[in-house]
C-alpha cells in the first residue's frame, strides 16, 4: 500500500483472513493477531472460532480423486477508521500451540499516490549532509 504521508488515516479497511489445516491436523486453538507498524504488540489478538471448521464432515459420494482434502475457514475484519502510523509491514499471523502460521503481510511504503484530484506527493525526506 502506498500512502502520501504517515501517519495516513483510511476511512475503513477491511482485512479478509483465510485460515486452513488438514482434517485431524490438530485439536489446538488457535489464536488470531494482527500487527501494524508503530504499535508495541498486535492490534487484534482473537481466538478464531475452528471448532465448527474441524467437526466438519466431508460428504462421502463426493471423489476428490486423489486431491488431498483441507478445511477452511474466512473472517473478515473491518476497521473504521484505520490509521497508518508509519511505515513497515501489517502482518497477519496465527497462533496454535507453539506453532506460528503466517497468514499474509501488507507492505505499507510513502510514495506518490494518485487520486481523482491529481497525484499527492510524498514528502521529500531530507537526508543529513555527509
Amino acid at each position: 500500500m502506498v500512502v502520501p504521508t504517515t501517519p495516513f488515516a483510511l476511512a475503513s479497511f477491511v482485512v479478509m483472513i483465510t485460515y486452513r489445516e488438514r482434517p485431524g491436523e490438530s485439536t489446538v486453538p488457535v489464536t488470531l493477531k494482527l500487527f501494524v507498524p508503530g504499535t508495541e504488540g498486535p492490534l487484534v489478538e482473537i481466538p478464531m472460532p475452528v471448532e465448527q471448521m474441524r467437526s466438519t464432515e466431508y460428504d462421502q459420494k463426493v471423489d476428490f480423486d486423489g486431491m488431498e482434502k483441507i478445511l477452511s475457514m474466512q473472517l473478515p475484519l473491518i476497521f473504521t477508521p484505520f490509521v497508518v502510523a508509519q511505515e513497515g509491514f501489517i502482518r497477519v499471523r496465527a497462533y496454535r500451540g507453539e506453532d506460528e502460521i503466517r497468514l499474509g503481510a501488507l507492505r505499507i511504503q510513502l510514495g506518490d499516490v494518485a487520486t481523482p484530484m491529481g497525484i499527492v506527493s510524498a514528502p521529500v525526506q531530507s537526508q543529513p549532509p555527509p
